[in-house]
C-alpha cells in the first residue's frame, strides 16, 4: 500500500510539472454556434461528456441529446437514447412482377422521400418525389431512402431471396451514430444530415 501511495504521489507531481511546463490541458466543453439569415445550428458540449445539438430554419426545428468524446482532432457523437434509422420488414406476395417498397415514418404516417436502389448488375436507379410506396426492379439487391429534409438512411441489403414486399419505417429525427466532426482551435466543422462535412464552422461562444 505504501508503494502505491508513493507511486500515485509521484505521478501527480509529474502531471503538475507537465501542466506547468506546457500549459493547461485545453477544455473543449462549451457552446459552438453557427448562424445565417435563415438557418442556425449549435452544439453544447458538456464537461461530463453529454451534448445538446439544435438546429432550426424557416420551417423546422430539431433537438438531439447524446454523448461525445474527443479523439485527437475529432469529436465523436452518439445519440442517446439511440434510434434505428431504418426498420425494414420483408414479406412475399404472389403474382407481383416488381418489388414494392412501402415507406412511412415511425408513427406509421406516409412521407415524401427519394428511394435509390442498386440492381444485381450494380446499376443505380434513383426514384425522386415518392409518396407511400415505390416499385423497384425484381432483381434489386439493396436500397436506401432520403427524406425531404435531407436525412438519409443506411444502405439496406435485401435478405430474402423471394421477398418482394418491403414495409419500411424511416426515422425522421436526426441520429448520431459514431459521427465524427472536425475540431480545430475553437471551431468545429459539422456534418450535414447525409454525413457530408459542411463548408461552414461552429464557433465557440466566449463567455
Amino acid at each position: 500500500m505504501k508503494y502505491i501511495l508513493k507511486t500515485t504521489t509521484v505521478a501527480l507531481i509529474f502531471t503538475a510539472i507537465v501542466v506547468e511546463c506546457y500549459g493547461q490541458v485545453k477544455d473543449y466543453s462549451g457552446e459552438y454556434v453557427y448562424k445565417s439569415t435563415f438557418y442556425s445550428e449549435s452544439i453544447l458540449l458538456g464537461p461530463n461528456g453529454a451534448f445538446l445539438y439544435q438546429n432550426s430554419n424557416e420551417f423546422t426545428k430539431s433537438k438531439v441529446t447524446g454523448n461525445w468524446q474527443l479523439r485527437n482532432d475529432t469529436i465523436i457523437l452518439d445519440s442517446h437514447p439511440q434510434r434505428d434509422r431504418l426498420l425494414v420488414y420483408e414479406s412475399y406476395q404472389k403474382k407481383l412482377k416488381n418489388r414494392l417498397v412501402y415507406v412511412c415514418n415511425k408513427l406509421n404516417e406516409p412521407i415524401n422521400y427519394k428511394l435509390v436502389y442498386i440492381t444485381d448488375l450494380n446499376d443505380t436507379v434513383s426514384l425522386t418525389s415518392q409518396w407511400k410506396f415505390s416499385k423497384i426492379a425484381a432483381k434489386t439487391k439493396s436500397f436506401y431512402i432520403a427524406d425531404a429534409n435531407g436525412l438519409t438512411s443506411p444502405l439496406y441489403t435485401i435478405q430474402g431471396t423471394y421477398s418482394n414486399v418491403f414495409n419500411v419505417l424511416f426515422e425522421t429525427h436526426r441520429v448520431f451514430e459514431s459521427e465524427s466532426w472536425i475540431l480545430h482551435s475553437d471551431k468545429i466543422i459539422p456534418r450535414d444530415q447525409s454525413g457530408k462535412l459542411q463548408s461552414y464552422e461552429l464557433i465557440k461562444v466566449v463567455k
